[in-house]
Parts: structure tokens; C-alpha cells; sequence
């Protein structure tokens, strides 16, 4: 590649930094509402144990009973959900990051060959 074709990865490269930066800020987003999920599905899988402890269901049943318990299964549904959007996010973080480090690496391949 001759060094103008490498101007013309430019536009590229730069495409590619304004994505990396929007997926830095959806990834900080994605972040803090899985630590909400998160959250929420802690306060209220530890108020099913007690409950359940209250009602007298066994040591040995209490954790089956409140993993089966629908609006705990739905909570934890969600935090799962919440943590896949996450590492989504993360995951294009790193692919951004490779493709403009290929196509700096490219450029300078081009420019130190002349």
C-alpha cells in the first residue's frame, strides 16, 4: 500500500476512535445498571431467606425455595440479562481497540516503507 492509499485509512481510524468512545460510554451505562440489577436481586433474594426462614421451611430447603421463587427468578433473569449487555459492551471495547491498533500499525508499515 503506497502511502496514500494510507490517508485513506484515516477516516477509518478516526470512524473507528468516535465508536470505541461510544461504546466506552455505553459500557459505563451497561455497567451501572448491572450493579442496580445486581443490587435489587441481592435485597430481595436475602428478604425471601428470611421470609422463608420466618415460615419455618428447612435450612436445607430454603435455598431451592427461594431460587424457584418467581419474582426472585425474575430478578435474577434480569441481573443476567443486565451482565450479558455488559460484557456486550466490553467485548466491542476490545474489538474497537483492535481495529484501530491494525489500522495504525498499518499506516506506519506504509510510511516507514518509503
Amino acid at each position: 500500500m503506497s502511502i496514500e492509499n494510507s490517508w485513506e485509512l484515516l477516516p477509518y481510524l478516526d470512524k473507528r476512535r468516535k465508536d470505541l468512545d461510544r461504546a466506552l460510554l455505553l459500557a459505563k451505562e451497561r455497567g451501572i445498571a448491572l450493579a442496580e440489577a445486581e443490587k435489587v436481586y441481592r435485597i430481595e433474594k436475602r428478604k425471601a431467606f428470611l421470609q422463608a426462614q420466618h415460615n419455618g421451611i428447612r435450612a436445607t430447603l430454603i435455598r431451592d425455595y427461594v431460587n424457584g421463587d418467581e419474582k426472585i427468578s425474575e430478578l435474577r433473569y434480569r441481573r443476567d440479562v443486565a451482565k450479558t449487555l455488559y460484557d456486550n459492551a466490553v467485548e466491542a471495547i476490545n474489538v474497537y481497540k483492535l481495529d484501530c491498533r491494525l489500522i495504525e500499525n498499518q499506516i506506519a508499515r506504509d510510511w516507514n516503507a518509503t
